[in-house]
Formats: structure tokens, C-alpha cells, sequence
């Protein structure tokens, strides 16, 4: 998720949640991407995506990125909105 931590929003919200209807174990909270494997895979899979879309010239050295995560990509690709 976003932010740097301070936000404790989402951990508040989970708390008031009655116990019997969580399906999350841990409170969600913030963590870096420079730490987390997973979480530099999926940021990097889903700018790729995103930049394959915007298509804005100021990144066109992103624009063919995508086709490389594509045949991962268990949703078959980015959908237009």
C-alpha cells in the first residue's frame, strides 16, 4: 500500500472490525518496496502495464515493457477504461 507509514488508517479500521468477520490476519499496513521482493515485482508489473496504456510520449522508453510480464500476466493484460 501507499504512504510512508504514518497513516494508520487501515489498522484502525481493521481493529473495529468484530473479530469473527476478519479474514485478514495482520493489520494492513505500509511497507518498502526496497525491502520486499514481491512488492518491487508487482510495482514494476503494474507501472509497465500502466505506462503500455498512458502511452504518454515523456515515456517511451517504458511504452514496450509490458509485452516482456505479459505472458504472466494471469488477467491476460491491462483492460482500456
Amino acid at each position: 500500500m501507499d504512504g510512508d507509514g504514518t497513516d494508520t488508517g487501515y489498522a484502525v479500521a481493521h481493529r473495529a472490525l468484530r473479530r469473527s468477520t476478519r479474514h485478514v490476519v495482520e493489520d494492513p499496513l505500509f511497507q518498502h518496496s526496497d525491502r520486499r521482493h514481491w512488492l518491487q515485482m508487482a510495482d514494476m508489473v503494474a507501472y509497465s502495464a500502466y505506462q503500455e496504456v498512458l502511452a504518454h510520449p515523456s515515456k517511451v522508453f517504458a511504452h514496450d515493457w509490458y509485452p516482456h510480464f505479459r505472458p504472466q500476466d494471469v488477467l491476460g493484460g491491462p483492460w482500456q477504461l
